[in-house]
């Protein structure tokens, strides 16, 4: 990621504050003795092939054509792009500067990303953790949340 240069590092700032979503998915244990994952995910949608293949080549993560089951005939195609992890998190350190729509939720996700705790094998994580990991997916549900009766965060003071 680090090969991006200025122009090219505000531009995805552009794509993720007009196009993308952070969230924190909560993935179910494959066994009751266990706890919930959870991961840092930054995605962006879109009906241009090229931005997605764009992301791809510099990004790296994954890529594919969204479902078209619920989607009127008339609807262009839309590929979905996205980065989880360690990689979401220095995406979102590399274009926060440049952020003003998506900037709380970046501030979110990369405080989320550095302060939780590693899973701990078989043996899992505590309560206590999923309980603080819980909570910044909250938050983030709620800034992501649409319609017209949402609260958005103002415009960030410099």
């Amino acid at each position: 990621m680090s090969n991006l240069s200025q122009l090219e590092t505000a531009y995805l700032a552009g794509i993720v504050d007009g196009e993308g979503c952070v969230s924190i998915m909560k993935a179910k244990p494959r066994n009751r003795s266990q706890n919930p994952c959870h991961i840092l995910r930054i995605t962006i949608a879109n009906t241009n092939k090229d931005l997605i293949d764009w992301l791809v080549i510099k990004m790296g993560g994954c890529s594919r054509k969204s479902s078209r089951a619920n989607y009127p005939s008339h609807w262009k195609d839309s590929w979905q792009w996205h980065i989880e992890g360690f990689k979401a998190l220095e995406l979102l350190c590399l274009v926060e500067p440049y952020l003003i729509i998506k900037k709380a939720q970046a501030n979110i996700g990369i405080e989320f990303q550095t302060k939780k705790t590693p899973g701990m094998g078989r043996r899992g994580i505590s309560q206590k953790e999923v309980l603080f990991r819980d909570s910044f997916r909250n938050r983030l549900t709620i800034l992501n949340k649409k319609g017209k009766d949402v609260l958005v965060p103002a415009y960030p003071q410099e």
